[in-house]
């Protein structure tokens, strides 16, 4: 059998939620897996000049 169930397109958050549900579907007690928050916005370069008097 291919991977990830024969779909490849699916992520490993996906994969994660799934083995949980059937796990929980059996008795387990599993939380399901929510996905990663997104990361925050870098500085930029210039950082914040624009807000100091000169």
């Amino acid at each position: 059998m291919p991977p990830r169930g024969g779909d490849g397109d699916l992520s490993d958050i996906e994969m994660a939620r799934a083995v949980a549900y059937l796990a929980n579907s059996g008795g387990a007690k599993f939380k399901a897996p929510e996905p990663a928050a997104p990361a925050a916005a870098a500085p930029s370069a210039e950082g914040d000049k624009g807000d100091k008097k000169q």
